[in-house]
């Protein structure tokens, strides 16, 4: 009577043991990848909604914490009152905001940017 398992039998265990380990490690390091991608995509969307409200409420736009770079570009040209419904009798000035942060690793690609144009109410004394 033979008892125990034979050497295919356990080869072809441990290969299907290997195999689903690796799997389920890449699976791992993916869902990883994708949340910290995420946690910099939320923090990079917070540094632009500060940005935006400091512009609404009159303040200088400061320095974002690294990895981000933000940029603004104000538009020369200044809508009238006239030509837009929300102007509330003020001149409006379009601003362009652009923040932008480094990929945090070499696999993902370099899209990383969030955009935003605001239209801010100016005094009539500038």
């Amino acid at each position: 009577m033979d008892q125990g398992f034979s050497l295919t039998e356990v080869l072809v265990s441990l290969l299907l043991m290997t195999t689903t380990s690796l799997a389920l490690l890449q699976q791992q390091w993916q869902v990883s990848q994708l949340f910290n991608q995420i946690h910099t995509r939320v923090q990079a969307l917070s540094q632009l909604d500060n940005a935006t409200e400091k512009l609404q409420m009159g303040y200088d736009v400061v320095a974002v914490s690294r990895p981000f770079n933000l940029q603004y570009f104000p538009s020369k040209a200044r809508l009238t009152p006239t030509k837009h419904p929300l102007s509330d009798g003020h001149a409006l000035q379009i601003i362009h905001l652009q923040l932008t942060w480094v990929p945090p690793s070499p696999t993902v690609p370099a899209c990383c940017t969030l955009e935003r144009r605001l239209m801010i109410g100016i005094g009539d004394d500038e």
